[in-house]
């Protein structure tokens, strides 16, 4: 499950860099302390659920919270940052 999905282009990736850089995110990991983050090629969509016995259901409808993943290159560390928080929504709107 290597396939490179190439989801994002080179500017958008370089814009949620800069956004979450102007947040002061982006720095040394702080699970290893040593690795620093590449951005996930495509999009983290967790599901939101009214109550806990939402979360096992497989049908119905679902409210998704569209999201963008970062993996520290040297632990694996992910942390999910919300797009719509970041105002970045518009660059992956067609």
């Amino acid at each position: 499950m290597n396939e490179k999905l190439e989801v994002l282009s080179q500017e958008q990736s370089a814009i949620i860099f800069k956004k979450l850089n102007e947040k002061g995110v982006v720095n040394a990991c702080p699970m290893c302390r040593k690795g620093t983050f590449t951005i996930v090629d495509g999009f983290l969509t967790p599901l939101l659920n009214k109550d806990l016995r939402d979360a096992a259901t497989l049908h119905g409808t679902k409210h998704m919270f569209p999201s963008i993943g970062l993996v520290c290159v040297n632990c694996g560390f992910t942390s999910t940052h919300s797009l719509l928080h970041l105002d970045l929504m518009h660059l992956f709107e067609k």
